[in-house]
């Protein structure tokens, strides 16, 4: 049997969990249920709000010090104690009607989930995970190298086997990535849910804890109210064929107090397209690409968007060349107009920018 270390405050694990049947705002009955039958519908061995490591892997693990050569630490175990009472005690693990998705967790009707909060990712650490398990495997959290400029992944967190509430909590976008989708009514887009929490990381001892903390106070009001961060990319919405639900990895959510938990209509929305044309001086502008607005503002601004076009710059040469635009160009044409559905780029502009590139990476 591996022996496993634990990186957090150890504490006695609940001996009951709220559970619910079904979404909050649709009557489902919120109760205490021991811990035994919450494991037997999540199928997993151990619930504990812990994140751990081989005990042989430890030594891998960084652990940050602060200037004055002393490990970094933004809680003590009194704290963690403290945010786990309140987690247990204000949260809901619930069906979702959806059965693809699963569960979901709820502040459920009369709780509060203070500002504040941490929600711990928390799971087993593995090392060098295999192609294959960052394909297939579902819920973990990335492990980091922080000290790296590129954020360099090392590992993965998996709460398969142990694990608390995070990987059971939904998607919904931030309130500034509501742009980046159109609705077909003004009345669906008010009512979307966004994210109530939001990631960071805290250190305890030097071991950085990536968690989620809420922004801010969530109520449960008469009807719950679903816990939710934004985690996902563009590319978990590319597939927007509305009339394939199975096309949409990632759903959006009614956020209303009678319908708190309900998804979408995926027929209602879509993503935002941006059409990128090059003015060459003809009565026609030349279409050179087609990218969600998500997708060109969540890129790198130093990285490039390459084209394909024949040479704007000449009259006698007609190969197709490469050309690229940097993706802060783009982003800064967005960030003026937000609700641009089209970048038109002069071909002058787009030759200064390859040379600009030439002589930056010579």
């Amino acid at each position: 049997m591996e022996t496993l270390v634990s990186l957090l405050p150890s504490y006695s694990t609940p001996l009951t969990l709220l559970y619910g049947n079904g979404l909050p705002c649709h009557g489902a009955k919120i109760e205490s249920k021991p811990i035994e039958y919450v494991l037997t519908k999540i199928l997993r061995q151990v619930w504990v709000e812990g994140l751990y490591a081989r005990k042989n892997d430890l030594s891998k693990i960084i652990r940050y010090k602060n200037p004055d050569g002393n490990y970094k630490n933004d809680f003590d175990k009194k704290q963690f104690l403290d945010w786990i009472k309140i987690i247990e005690n204000n949260t809901s693990l619930c069906e979702m009607e959806n059965k693809n998705l699963g569960y979901g967790v709820f502040v459920p009707p009369g709780k509060l989930l203070p500002r504040g909060t941490f929600i711990p990712s928390s799971g087993i650490i593995k090392f060098e995970p295999t192609i294959e398990e960052f394909e297939t495997k579902i819920n973990c959290s990335a492990l980091q190298d922080l000290n790296s400029s590129e954020k360099t992944i090392v590992g993965i967190i998996d709460p398969e086997k142990r694990g608390g509430i995070l990987n059971f909590i939904n998607h919904a976008p931030d309130k500034e990535e509501i742009i980046n989708f159109i609705f077909k009514e003004p009345s669906i887009e008010k009512n979307v849910a966004t994210s109530t929490l939001r990631s960071i990381i805290k250190f305890y001892h030097g071991y950085a804890i990536m968690g989620l903390e809420v922004i801010d106070d969530i109520n449960g009001g008469e009807h719950g109210r679903q816990l939710l961060w934004s985690y996902a990319r563009s590319c978990e919405y590319i597939e927007n064929d509305p009339t394939k639900l199975s096309n949409k990895s990632i759903l959006l959510f009614d956020n209303c107090d009678e319908n708190n938990g309900e998804i979408i209509d995926v027929n209602k929305y879509a993503l935002r397209e941006i059409t990128i044309f090059i003015d060459t001086g003809e009565l026609i502008l030349r279409k050179v690409a087609s990218l969600t607005r998500w997708e060109l503002m969540e890129s790198s601004p130093e990285s490039s968007l390459m084209i394909t076009t024949e040479d704007p710059y000449s009259i006698t040469q007609l190969k197709p060349v490469q050309s690229p635009i940097l993706y802060k160009f783009l982003q800064s044409q967005l960030q003026k107009n937000p609700l641009a559905d089209r970048i038109i780029i002069q071909a002058v502009i787009l030759r200064e920018i390859k040379k600009f590139l030439e002589k930056r990476n010579t």
